[in-house]
C-alpha cells in the first residue's frame, strides 16, 4: 500500500491516511452565514470513499468583526452548530477525519463588509494595503475566549479537531509578524511575546474542549515581505506552540493581499523545477527536522509520486493539497484506485476569485 494511505496520528486521533485537503474558503453560506445544502454536498463529494485522511474545511470566523468575506462560514454563534454538524457528517461519512479551520481576519477585514473598524495588533500604518486600528488590551484578552467558544461549537458539531489560521495576514499571523506587531505590552517586542496570544488561544481551546481535542495550526514560515516573519522567528513560535499542546503544524507562507503571484500563499506551479513545484518544500523539511509534532507539507503538490517521495524521505508527516482538489474532488480516490495521474490544475487561482462571488468556490475551467 502507498504511504499516502498509511495510518498516522495527530495527538491521540488516528487518521486513516496521510493525504490531506488544505483549507479553502467556500463562499457558499447564506445571508446569515449558515451552511447551505450546496456546501454540504460539496464536502460529501470531497469525502467520498474516505480517500483523504484529513479534510480541513474553509476558514470560519470566530466573531463578527473578524469576518473576511461575504458568504463566509460562521462559527461565532450557537445557531451555527446545526449547519456545521451537516458539513462534518457529510465530509466524514466514509471515514475521513474532518477539522474546522477557525480564523479572525484582523486588519485584512473590511469595514464596508462588517460595519466595524478592522482591528489588529497595531494600527495599519506599516501595512498600507490594510486599514484599521490597534487592539485594546481587553480586546486582546477577549480573543482567546472567542476562539475557544468557536472550537467548542466545532466539537459539538462533530468535527474531529480544529485548525487555527495563523498564516496569510490574518489576525494571529499579524500578531506573530514583526511587520505588523509593534506592541509594547506583553504581546509584542520579542518573538516570544508576539506568540503569546496564539499560545493563549490553544490553552483556552483545551480548557473548553479537553486536552485530547486536537488543535493544529497553519503558520507562515516566512511572510515574504520586508521586516516580516522569517523561518528562524517562525520556528521560535512553532516550538512555543508545540509546548502549549499543538497537535500538528501546516507550513505555509505569504499574504493574501500581495499583488504579485509569487508573494501569495497560492503560487504558480512550475512542474519542471527541481522540487516539482513544491514551493514550501525546503522550509517545511526544516520544520519537520526541528519539531516533535507532525508537520504537514502543502503548496504546489500535483503529482502522486512527489507526494509519496516526500513521505518516504520523511520530509513531512502528511502531504496536503488544495487547488488540485478544487479542480477535481475525485483526485485522491482516483490515486488510491491506481490511476497515477498528475493533477491537471492550471494554478490560475481563478477558483479563489470565484469563491468571492455568488458562484462560490469551484474551478472555472471545469464549470465553464
Amino acid at each position: 500500500m502507498s504511504l499516502l494511505w498509511k495510518t498516522t496520528k495527530l495527538g491521540r486521533l488516528s487518521l486513516p491516511g496521510r493525504l490531506a485537503r488544505s483549507a479553502a474558503g467556500e463562499g457558499m453560506c447564506d445571508e446569515n452565514f449558515h451552511v447551505t445544502p450546496r456546501m454540504e454536498e460539496y464536502y460529501r463529494e470531497l469525502g467520498k470513499d474516505g480517500a483523504l485522511g484529513l479534510i480541513i474545511t474553509g476558514h470560519a470566523f470566530v466573531s463578527p468583526e473578524g469576518r473576511r468575506r461575504e458568504s463566509q462560514t460562521s462559527a461565532a454563534s450557537d445557531t451555527d452548530i446545526p449547519g456545521l454538524r451537516r458539513v462534518a457528517a457529510a465530509a466524514g461519512r466514509d471515514g475521513s477525519r474532518v477539522f474546522l479551520q477557525l480564523s479572525h481576519g484582523g486588519l485584512c477585514c473590511e469595514e464596508a463588509l462588517t460595519g466595524l473598524v478592522p482591528i489588529g495588533p497595531s494600527d495599519a500604518g506599516h501595512a498600507p494595503e490594510y486599514a484599521g486600528r490597534a487592539m485594546r488590551p481587553d480586546e486582546v484578552k477577549r480573543m482567546s475566549g472567542l476562539f475557544a467558544a468557536a472550537a467548542g461549537r466545532a466539537r459539538e458539531a462533530g468535527f474531529d479537531g480544529v485548525q487555527l489560521h495563523m498564516g496569510h495576514g490574518f489576525l494571529l499571523s499579524e500578531f506573530l509578524s514583526p511587520c505588523f506587531n509593534h506592541r509594547e505590552d506583553a504581546y509584542g517586542g520579542s518573538q516570544e511575546n508576539r506568540t503569546r496570544l496564539a499560545v493563549e488561544v490553544i490553552q483556552a481551546i483545551h480548557a473548553v474542549c479537553g486536552e485530547d481535542y486536537p488543535v493544529i495550526a497553519k503558520i507562515n514560515a516566512e511572510d515574504g515581505i520586508e521586516n516580516g516573519l522569517t523561518p528562524e522567528l517562525a520556528l521560535v513560535s512553532a516550538r512555543m506552540l508545540e509546548t502549549a499542546g499543538l497537535a500538528a503544524l501546516e507550513v505555509s507562507g505569504g499574504f493574501c493581499f500581495r499583488k504579485k503571484a509569487v508573494d501569495t500563499p497560492m503560487k504558480p506551479v512550475y512542474r519542471n523545477t527541481p522540487e516539482g513545484g513544491c514551493y514550501f518544500r525546503n522550509v517545511t523539511r526544516r520544520f519537520h527536522a526541528e519539531l516533535n509534532i507532525p508537520v504537514i507539507m502543502v503548496g504546489g503538490i500535483r503529482v502522486m509520486e512527489t507526494a509519496e517521495e516526500i513521505l518516504d524521505r520523511e520530509e513531512a508527516d502528511i502531504v496536503s493539497m488544495c487547488r488540485p482538489l478544487i479542480r477535481d474532488p475525485s483526485l485522491a480516490r482516483r490515486w488510491r484506485a491506481g490511476e497515477r495521474i498528475p493533477s491537471n490544475c492550471l494554478s490560475c487561482n481563478r477558483c479563489v476569485a470565484l469563491s468571492r462571488t455568488a458562484a462560490g468556490l469551484g474551478c472555472p475551467a471545469v464549470h465553464s
